[in-house]
Parts: structure tokens; C-alpha cells; sequence
């Protein structure tokens, strides 16, 4: 196994056409899709051709915007990126049969909008299991090098997300993401452990390589009243702040009934972002004035709602080991505001938080435990200026020069 730690090519590529096949792409801005459009940009800006097979804009609301239901928005050229967009099916309740449903409509229609496709390169991003197998197989018609970036892998999701039955279809998606995998020339994975997991599904050790996320959002760090004026808060209130996806696999049902057990007034949980279980949480929180939600926020003002922030929040099921990392996690340590995860205990988000300054964790699943840090936290959290210090900024364009350099190294492969 290789670790990225810096560029790989110390010369520049001469251009070259590359395929990304990923069923998240932008207008979406949570999950894996801020991080493919990312990388697709910045391959146009390194001065490569760059095609994205994508399908309708969905997630996080499951639902398909009504701009893009017009086929007008099928085949798009956003900032330099040829966007091919593919139907999909959008189930409105998830289960097993439904991701099945989901997965295979995806891989029907993207392997039908990329016969066309010319490229010198293929790289998929996982999940979806469709995206590596439409990869792999565009890269066997083609004759090119084939790349998978994981993001999630789905065969540990079929068991520790909660998805109904997810355990009667566990056989099938490790048996297909372990044969797509191994066809790889090189995978990506975006953390150690997320390295072991490949490994064991029979992928060689020499295939795989560590290539870490980091913040595509541009978080410009500032004091927390500065932030607060610019929101319109309160400068006494004690904000607790979850963004992102509210699905099965964040549970975040745990962090409505531990703010209900947190005895003071002057304290308020934030839920930013939209999801599957968002009218759930919205019943469960009734009319508590400590709970509130809002929708997503534009890119302009994530920085001001995370610096405004007393902590920010993880929140994870307690089946969550090593499905997955949550995106949103690099967003927070580029904000250097104090950090609460409810994990699971050595699980992949659990070891990532250890190594993070500004980062707290309490087992996932237990409210009182949960309620209890909330309160300490309130009495202890730092100042600023401590906050600051404390935590070193991520060097997020060696990070990213870093997965560029991956993926331009793939069209060395023979």
C-alpha cells in the first residue's frame, strides 16, 4: 500500500481525456459530490479534457429538482466539465429493494449515455456500486487504465447503515464490489482504515493508496462574535450545530433526545442540511425551543454558521465502524471550532477524531453520555483565540495537488 503525501509527477501532463463516473455530481452539496465536482475542475484547470457520467441532481432531498426534469438539462458544460446526466430512479423510502431499484436503474442508463464516451482514462467514485462497474466496463471497451476513488464502501453499508434487509443483499454487493475493485489499476481510498477494509475484499496491497479528503469549501476562519453579528445570533446562546445529510446512518434522533436532557435554557441544537429522516426528527424534536433546523446553507455564509458555532457535531449509528467518513468533517476542522462525535469506539471516524486536537468523542448511541459532554462542554469550551491556536489549518491544495497527481498517474498504467 502507498500513501499520497505530495505530487507524484514532477512534470506537467500533456492534455488527456478522462472519464468520471459518479452518481453524485454538482448542483448537489453535501456528500461525495462537492468532492467530484472538485476534482473534475481542477483536471480541466491542470489542462485535461474532463467528462463526468453522472445522474440527476437527488441527494440529499431524494427528489429530482424540477429543472432537471426537462432533457434540456440531460447534457451540460459546467466550468469546463462535460456533464452527462442519466436517469435515474429515486426511491421515497429506502430499503435494500429500493437501493437495488436505485443502483441498477443508474447503471442501465449511465452505461447507455457513456457508449460514446472517448477517454484516455476512467476513474470511478464509490459509492454507488454502478459507477465501478460502469467504469470498469468502459475501461475494458476502451482499452484504457481504470481508477476507483471510495469514498464509502457499500458491502459494509449493507450492514451498518439500518437499511431495511440490507443483510439479505450483504452477499451480493461485496461479491460485486470485491470483483469491480480488484479490476482496478489503483484505488483510492481516503483513509487508512478505509485501505484495510479494501484489502480484505481481495484487493492487492500494491493496487491501493491513501488520498484523504479535505475541504472543498473555501472556510475562511473567523471570531465567533464576528459570525454571529454577520448571522444575526445571539451572543449568549450555546449553539450546537450538525450540516449535512439527516439520513439513516447519522441517527441523528440521538442528538434530539440528548439536547432534551441538557438542563439549561440558554442552549439550542442546530440541524442544518435535508435527508430521509428529516420529518422524522422534525416529529420527534415537536415543539422544543431547543431545537432547531434549517435547510441547506450557500457556500457564502458555511463559513460564518461553522465559526458562529459553539461546537460542531457528529453523529454516527451505532453499526457505523468502517462504511464511512463524514464529509462534512473537513469543513469543521478547517473552522478550528471545537468538535463533538458521537462514535463508535475504534471505528473509522473514531480514529480520525483522535488524531484531531480540537475533537471530543463519546460512544455513539447514548444520549445521557451525550448529554453529559454537551454540559461539560458548555463550562469548558475555549475561547477564540485558544481555538486558533490549538488547531493548525489543513493544506488543503496539497491535498488536492495530491489526488490530481493519482489520478494523472493512472494514464501512465499499462
Amino acid at each position: 500500500m502507498r500513501v499520497i503525501k505530495r505530487l507524484l509527477l514532477s512534470v506537467p501532463m500533456t492534455t488527456k481525456r478522462i472519464c468520471l463516473v459518479a452518481v453524485n455530481y454538482f448542483p448537489e452539496v453535501t456528500g461525495c459530490a462537492p468532492y467530484t465536482t472538485d476534482l473534475a475542475q481542477h483536471l480541466v484547470k491542470a489542462g485535461h479534457e474532463v467528462t463526468v457520467v453522472t445522474a440527476l441532481p437527488h441527494y440529499p432531498q431524494w427528489q429530482i429538482p424540477t429543472e432537471y426534469k426537462s432533457r434540456s438539462k440531460r447534457t451540460e458544460s459546467i466550468n469546463g466539465v462535460q456533464v452527462l446526466r442519466s436517469a435515474i430512479y429515486v426511491p421515497k423510502k429506502m430499503s435494500a429493494l429500493a437501493r437495488v431499484a436505485f443502483e441498477a436503474s443508474f447503471l442501465i442508463s449511465a452505461w447507455w449515455r457513456s457508449r460514446r464516451v472517448k477517454a484516455d482514462l476512467v476513474v470511478a467514485v464509490s459509492p454507488a456500486l454502478a459507477d465501478v462497474v460502469v467504469g470498469s466496463r468502459i475501461a475494458k471497451r476502451r482499452r484504457i487504465p481504470f481508477g476507483v476513488l471510495v469514498q464509502d464502501l457499500m458491502t459494509a453499508a449493507t450492514t451498518q447503515s439500518k437499511i431495511s434487509g440490507g443483510d439479505k443483499v450483504a452477499g451480493l454487493a461485496s461479491a460485486i464490489e470485491s470483483r469491480f475493485l480488484r479490476k482496478a489499476n489503483s484505488v483510492a481510498a481516503i483513509t487508512e482504515s478505509f485501505s484495510d477494509s479494501i484489502q480484505a475484499l481481495g484487493v492487492n496491497p500494491s493496487s491501493v493508496v491513501v488520498s484523504p479528503n479535505y475541504s472543498v469549501h473555501n472556510i475562511e476562519r473567523m471570531p465567533r462574535s464576528t459570525a454571529r453579528d454577520h448571522l444575526g445570533w445571539s451572543h449568549d446562546t450555546f449553539v450546537l450545530t450538525h450540516t449535512g445529510n439527516m439520513g439513516l446512518k447519522q441517527d441523528l434522533g440521538n442528538l434530539v433526545s440528548a439536547i432534551k436532557l441538557v438542563d439549561s435554557d440558554r442552549v439550542k441544537l442546530l440541524l442544518v442540511g435535508d435527508g430521509s429522516q428529516r420529518a422524522e426528527l422534525v416529529a420527534l424534536a415537536g415543539s422544543d425551543p431547543k431545537i432547531e433546523f434549517m435547510g441547506l446553507v450557500a457556500d457564502e455564509d458555511y463559513s460564518a454558521l461553522l465559526c458562529a458555532t459553539d461546537v460542531l457535531l457528529l453523529n454516527e449509528a451505532p453499526t457505523i465502524t468502517d462504511m464511512s467518513l463524514p464529509s462534512k468533517l473537513t469543513a469543521y476542522e478547517a473552522s478550528g471550532r471545537p468538535i463533538l462525535g458521537a462514535v463508535v469506539p475504534g471505528g473509522n471516524t473514531s480514529k480520525v477524531l483522535a488524531n484531531l486536537p480540537n475533537a471530543v468523542q463519546v460512544i455513539a448511541g447514548d444520549p445521557n453520555a451525550l448529554a453529559q459532554k454537551i454540559s461539560e462542554m458548555m463550562a469548558t469550551t475555549p475561547s477564540d483565540e485558544n481555538v486558533e491556536s490549538n488547531n493548525e489549518r489543513v493544506d488543503n491544495n496539497q491535498l488536492r495537488d495530491s489526488r490530481i497527481a493519482w489520478v494523472e498517474s493512472l494514464l501512465t498504467t499499462h
